[in-house]
């Protein structure tokens, strides 16, 4: 049996460039995440922070990556296990390749 596939999101933009605001609407989004476990890949802190009410109230899983070499295949391997997302949002660090 094929494995299914997972939408993966990936935001971009430089540091302080509103990531993080325009991510948070996407999750309360009845189109968008109509209740499915999103898996949060976050791999950047700026001054604006994900609410904890808010990711529990849309069934998110926020996990913060702090070194690019983290972001291996067998690392995400896990994540999905573990997690076991419908779909991954990463806000991507606009300083790394």
């Amino acid at each position: 049996m094929p494995k299914q596939q997972i939408p993966v999101y990936m935001i971009c933009g430089f540091l302080e460039s509103g990531k993080t605001n325009f991510i948070s609407p996407m999750l309360t989004g009845e189109d968008f995440t109509a209740d499915e476990r999103t898996l949060l890949l976050v791999t950047e802190e700026g001054e604006e922070e994900y609410e904890e009410e808010l990711l529990a109230s849309t069934n998110t899983t926020a996990v913060y990556v702090d070194e690019l070499e983290k972001l291996t295949p067998e690392y995400l391997e896990e994540l999905e296990l573990l997690y076991n997302p419908e779909r991954v949002l990463m806000e991507w660090n606009g300083m790394w390749n």
